[in-house]
């Protein structure tokens, strides 16, 4: 989900002027260089710095989304993960309240050992498993076709003792 220029534009001023994410901006905005890559973040991983390029996830979003966003703990093949999920329900009140519709599903991953090493980013929109579209329902009914048909009709048959 790429933000558009105007949107991108106010909500990267938006957080330059957030008391509150000053320094996690100033953690992200130190850079090294990587011959193959350019620069990257000094607190990214490469999988991180791929990532934030295909979906558009930039250092003040990962700002936002690990100071404002819910903390949940994971264990993984024994690594302690730390993710920090923003849902529109955390921007209420703030800043960014404008801008919840874009920021909701925004999901860092950062280590637990040292919180300053984000791990991976993405997008992962919330919806019920139960809720189904007209379209999916017919994906899921069973399709029948004229094999099908003979062959309930026989096996009907032989239940009724017809054959």
């Amino acid at each position: 989900m790429v933000l558009e220029s105007q949107v991108y534009n106010n909500l990267k001023n938006l957080a330059y002027k957030d008391t509150n994410l000053s320094g996690h901006l100033r953690l992200r905005d130190q850079r090294y260089f990587v011959s193959k890559i350019g620069e990257i973040s000094a607190n990214d991983t490469l999988h991180a710095h791929k990532r934030k390029l295909e979906r558009g996830i930039t250092s003040f979003m990962v700002a936002i989304a690990i100071h404002y966003g819910s903390k949940e703990v994971h264990l993984r093949k024994n690594k302690t993960y730390i993710k920090y999920s923003v849902h529109k329900k955390n921007l209420n009140k703030t800043l960014f309240e404008k801008y919840s519709n874009s920021l909701d599903g925004l999901i860092i991953v950062v280590d637990k050992v040292n919180p300053n090493l984000l791990i991976t980013t993405y997008f992962k929109k919330f919806i019920p498993n139960n809720v189904r579209t007209v379209s999916e329902d017919s994906y899921f009914k069973k399709k029948s076709n004229k094999a099908y048909k003979r062959l309930k009709n026989y096996q009907s048959a032989i239940s009724d003792g017809e054959y």
